[in-house]
């Protein structure tokens, strides 16, 4: 299911994405695995598309706003070979 952004909500995203992507796509990244069960897409979607970017300063955000690295929080939130992938592509630092 394709979902088309428009109006406000698309520039909220687009205004706070610019000012500091890396916090951005941290909070995405905890509501991806926050609540119950965990919206895969848009975690593999971000750690796959960030991994050779920018990941190691979203790891730094997110271990800023919640006080835990995405590493432990991945690592608790998904099993088997998904989270060996998901992990190796994260890294443990």
């Amino acid at each position: 299911m394709t979902v088309y952004l428009n109006g406000d909500l698309y520039d909220c995203l687009l205004v706070k994405c610019a000012q500091n992507r890396a916090k951005f796509f941290a909070e995405e990244l905890e509501n991806a695995m926050h609540g119950i069960g965990t919206d895969d897409g848009t975690l593999i979607r971000i750690v796959v598309a960030r991994s050779e970017l920018d990941l190691g300063a979203i790891k730094e955000e997110y271990l800023n706003l919640y006080h835990r690295t995405l590493y432990s929080a991945v690592k608790s939130e998904i099993s088997g070979d998904y989270r060996a992938a998901m992990l190796a592509l994260i890294g443990k630092d």
